[in-house]
């Protein structure tokens, strides 16, 4: 099975990932995995080595991985290339089941959608390491025996190509008018980080009389908009959205900010804005593999993610660090010019719970009550 064959194959899987835990333990996993990284092995280890779900221009990966080569004196280089190579197109169902499956090239680390964790957790795919600066983040936000931790956190955002759409929605409301019927693209909760963060900000949208959060409200809310045919039917590409075939698409914010600056470079009129009716903030995860060749460098990384530095990168991309966000890093409007105005964010809460609802049983719901 090649390997486009595999991601296929692997593509809708969330539902068997709900789960069976992987057998026995993992080379990372040992009685030393929870120490500290020895920096002179992650040299070793960095000469080259391979991640799932981080290519450069998502969440600046690129520069992220320069920074743990550069902060910690590794001799590489971590835009991919010459050390690290990415499979990039993973989502965060294939990046766990890679995890997994795949011991013969095991990817070091690799970036899933904060509802993934879960069966992240429950398949014991995860590194046994917490950095200290994790270890003061919400249960929510952290694995409770380490090997993840929500780096960077972001809304979800609309985005409008203009000239096609010259009276765009500024609501999820809005998006049931008939005029918007065929135009809207989201990616799949069965299998999608982004996917699954769409609906969680519906349920905070329209959460305001059940503990700010109404998970039934929201898809029967999808279930609306499927049925009226407001989805569009093809996949979201720059090219499909210039073309007019996915002109209203939804997706997290810094990842669309970084799209409308190609589309309008481009000429299109490419338009992003924050639903005025809420949403969630929504983390992604690093997720560091319990089955890596490399537990050093994968250590390193997880610390680097959530120092000054390593925060400051995820920002000057638009996206909100998780610990700005939690008040715990304070960032200047230099390391903020590429933001939407903070007043588009003023209705986006706090996830209320201590634990995200569990990414198979959205995905169910969402094949049960919304496709069917």
């Amino acid at each position: 099975m090649n390997r486009t064959t595999k991601l296929m194959a692997v593509g809708s899987a969330l539902l068997a990932l709900t789960v069976t835990a992987c057998g026995g333990e993992s080379k990372a996993n040992d009685d030393t995995s929870s120490a500290k990284a020895d920096v002179a092995k992650a040299k070793e280890q960095a000469a080259k080595f391979r991640t799932i779900g981080m290519p450069d221009d998502w969440n600046n990966y690129g520069a992220f991985w320069d920074g743990v080569c550069k902060t910690n004196d590794l001799g590489c280089a971590g835009a991919a290339g010459k050390n690290r190579e990415d499979a990039s197109d993973a989502s965060s169902a294939e990046t766990i089941q890679f995890f997994k499956d795949d011991k013969q090239n095991p990817a070091v680390c690799g970036d899933i959608g904060i509802a993934f964790t879960g069966p992240a957790d429950e398949n014991k795919v995860a590194l046994n390491y917490l950095p200290e600066k994790a270890k003061s983040l919400p249960a929510q936000y952290r694995g409770k025996n380490g090997g993840w931790e929500a780096h960077v956190t972001g809304a979800i955002a609309i985005l409008v190509n203009k000239d096609k759409v010259p009276n765009p929605p500024k609501s999820f409301a809005d998006l049931k008018k008939p005029e918007y019927k065929g135009k809207i693209f989201m990616k799949n909760p069965e299998e999608s980080g982004t996917g699954q963060a769409t609906v969680f900000a519906v349920a905070a949208a329209l959460g305001q009389g059940k503990d700010g959060f109404d998970l039934d409200a929201a898809l029967k809310y999808f279930k609306e908009l499927q049925d009226a045919g407001q989805f569009a039917k093809a996949k979201f590409s720059d090219e499909a959205f210039e073309r007019g075939e996915t002109p209203i698409a939804l997706g997290y914010d810094y990842v669309y900010l970084e799209s409308a600056k190609t589309l309008k470079a481009k000429g299109v009129n490419a338009e992003v804005s924050i639903p005025t009716d809420g949403g969630v903030w929504a983390p992604s995860a690093l997720i560091c593999n319990a089955n890596t060749t490399a537990p050093d460098l994968a250590k390193l990384a997880m610390d680097y993610a959530l120092t000054d530095e390593g925060q400051k990168l995820f920002a000057q991309i638009g996206a909100h660090p998780i610990r700005y966000v939690l008040g715990d890093l304070q960032l200047s409007d230099a390391d903020k010019a590429n933001w939407l105005p903070e007043s588009q964010y003023a209705a986006v809460k706090q996830f209320p719970n201590d634990e995200w609802p569990s990414a198979a049983d959205l995905a169910s719901r969402w094949k049960d009550e919304v496709q069917n």
